[in-house]
């Protein structure tokens, strides 16, 4: 996941988003599953799009409708959306890092007073130091929730080392970033479907997209198509960054 918009935060504080309420819903409101296995709230004569408060709960909603999940980029911020689609805050730990989230949803960086003590985020969020603050709320690569780690568990990120094995004894993993994209999107908000964080040479499994009006034909490493090409239901060995392209044909009516 690459943070290049997002802004550093003074010590004295952190930004605060304020989430656009929405006007309640009448009786006709009531969640969707289509075909493909995405949500979508509908009100009456459409469907939300964008944040939305349900009994207490933000959601987010692409412009289709469809309800998103994981790693959110919108309105110049990052978000956390777990499994059942509800907006993630405080502490948390995503795949063994630790985040910190607004009351509003936006990851934080910077310097942060948590419990009188100060801890340091770095430009991607997450906390970095000799020491680290214990997350509320773990989830795993799929988005499941876990069991947060102790403090003791995490390696220093700023901790020089002269061989392959960290002073804890345990072997350093590399890690390589997936990002799932789709290349036709109208902005930035909608042009990165997923994004997910694996140990290097995982088998990773893909997922078919869904989008109204268009037929999934494919991932490509390739935005334009002429890269290699996957099915959604393949399983492909990560050992190194990359991006997928989702590749469409539009359904013309008859």
């Amino acid at each position: 996941m690459k943070h290049k918009f997002l802004k550093r935060l003074a010590i004295s504080g952190v930004a605060t988003l304020t989430l656009i309420s929405m006007a309640p819903v009448g009786v006709s409101a009531a969640w969707v599953k289509n075909e493909y296995g995405a949500w979508s709230y509908t009100e009456g004569y459409g469907y939300a799009t964008g944040w939305k408060e349900i009994s207490g709960t933000w959601y987010f909603f692409d412009s289709l409708g469809q309800m998103r999940t994981g790693w959110i980029y919108t309105g110049g911020e990052w978000y956390y959306i777990d499994l059942s689609g509800a907006m993630q805050t405080g502490l948390i730990q995503i795949e063994g890092k630790i985040y910190l989230f607004s009351s509003s949803g936006a990851m934080q960086n910077g310097s942060a007073m948590i419990n009188a003590k100060l801890y340091n985020f770095d430009d991607n969020g997450v906390c970095v130091g000799p020491d680290y603050p214990t997350p509320s709320k773990g989830f795993d690569y799929y988005g499941n929730n876990t069991t947060p780690y102790v403090p003791s568990q995490i390696i220093n990120e700023n901790e020089s080392m002269t061989s392959e094995i960290p002073s804890n004894g345990t072997d350093q993993v590399k890690e390589c970033k997936i990002k799932f994209k789709d290349p036709d999107a109208e902005d930035d908000d909608q042009e990165v479907l997923k994004t997910r964080t694996v140990p290097e040479d995982t088998m990773m499994p893909l997922y078919k997209p869904t989008k109204s009006g268009y037929t999934f034909v494919e991932w490509n490493t390739d935005s334009n198509g002429d890269g290699t090409g996957y099915n959604y239901d393949d399983k492909i060995k990560i050992n190194k960054n990359i991006t997928l392209y989702a590749q469409w044909k539009e359904v013309k009516e008859n």
